[in-house]
């Protein structure tokens, strides 16, 4: 392996930091709102949900930089990329998504 092949390399804590990124993409309000509760992200009253995915990205961020993972320019992945791809490595259909919603949410089984 090169070099130039270790500094291409995506950590697995990266590719955590880009799954929970992309998957924020997708959540409406509620969800975010139990996502911001979960991880002590201050919320305001009458957040919109881009206020609420920025304050979440921003909280995510700043907890990945103090533990000294890189994230700047990590490429961007869609909330159906995010969901494929954590399919593809657990080698279980992703149940995160139910296609025959229009927002792609987990439904209840």
């Amino acid at each position: 392996m090169s070099g130039n092949d270790d500094k291409d390399r995506i950590t697995r804590l990266q590719l955590r930091y880009m799954l929970a990124d992309g998957v924020l993409t997708d959540m409406d309000t509620a969800e975010l709102l139990d996502v911001a509760a979960a991880g002590g992200v201050p919320v305001r009253p009458g957040m919109g949900e881009r206020e609420l995915r920025d304050a979440i990205r921003a909280s995510n961020a700043a907890r990945a930089r103090a533990a000294g993972v890189p994230i700047d320019h990590l490429p961007a992945l869609t909330a159906r990329q995010a969901y494929d791809l954590a399919s593809q490595l657990s080698g279980e259909p992703a149940l995160l998504a139910d296609p025959e919603s229009p927002h792609g949410n987990a439904t209840p089984g």
